[in-house]
């Protein structure tokens, strides 16, 4: 059985099944970006709650991979938007390229939820 993995990245976001690949290691992939893997073997995406297992999963990994790549930064505040938007960014990437319809769909529930309650 094939294994499922999307890798969340800094700057990257593909689908792959690579045999080295663990949930929870980032690792440097081509071009220097950061990567880790994100199973979602186990999921049903066709499902509301599959998707949203699985983009729990993405978030959690973006955060890690963001967490590593967090450059320098003057004040607490400039790091805190430059990893906001590298999660954000992340995301964004992962959702596009799983081009799953009810990933989207949940996705961008929760992204118009989020909005309006910034609001």
């Amino acid at each position: 059985m094939k294994l499922q993995y999307l890798m969340a990245a800094v700057g990257v976001l593909a689908l792959a099944a690579p045999a080295f690949a663990r949930p929870d290691a980032v690792h440097e992939v081509e071009g220097g970006a950061l990567a880790t893997a994100v199973s979602y073997a186990d999921l049903d995406l066709h499902s509301a709650k599959g998707a949203e297992a699985l983009l729990e999963r993405v978030r959690n990994a973006s955060r890690l991979v963001c967490h590593a790549a967090e450059p320098s930064r003057p004040t607490q505040l400039d790091r805190a938007q430059v990893f906001r938007t590298c999660v954000r960014a992340s995301l964004d990437r992962a959702v596009m390229a799983l081009d799953a319809p009810m990933v989207t769909a949940v996705y961008r529930d929760e992204a118009l939820t989020q909005l309006l309650a910034e609001r």
